[in-house]
């Protein structure tokens, strides 16, 4: 939710961190250090759940991508005033819920029945 309110009330700074003018601009090792670091953070969270779920066999980085990618491409059809629902946050929090259960490990069940 914090990712989608940081980007709603700085568009501007959302579009500079997003819209391609870092990635036409002289590399920065100040900018891919925070961009880093902040991508790790989210990594980290997910390792974290991912233990605290006794979930096997998960990347933290590969799960927190998966996730980065989905927020990041809701909040920007939003911004670019491409949601196509009446209720952008409520898609939003669902997408959030979707995601979530996604990530809870699966259970063994008999599905030849």
């Amino acid at each position: 939710m914090r990712y989608r309110q940081f980007a709603l009330e700085n568009p501007e700074f959302y579009g500079v961190m997003f819209g391609g003018v870092l990635a036409n601009a002289a590399p920065s090792s100040e900018v891919d250090e925070h961009a880093g670091a902040e991508f790790g953070a989210l990594v980290t969270h997910v390792a974290a759940a991912i233990d605290a779920a006794g979930v096997e066999d998960a990347d933290p980085f590969e799960l927190a991508h998966h996730i980065w990618s989905s927020v990041h491409g809701a909040v920007s059809l939003e911004l670019a005033g491409l949601a196509l629902t009446a209720d952008p946050r409520a898609t939003y929090e669902a997408l959030l819920q979707l995601l979530l259960r996604g990530l809870q490990p699966s259970r063994t069940e008999d599905r030849t029945a």
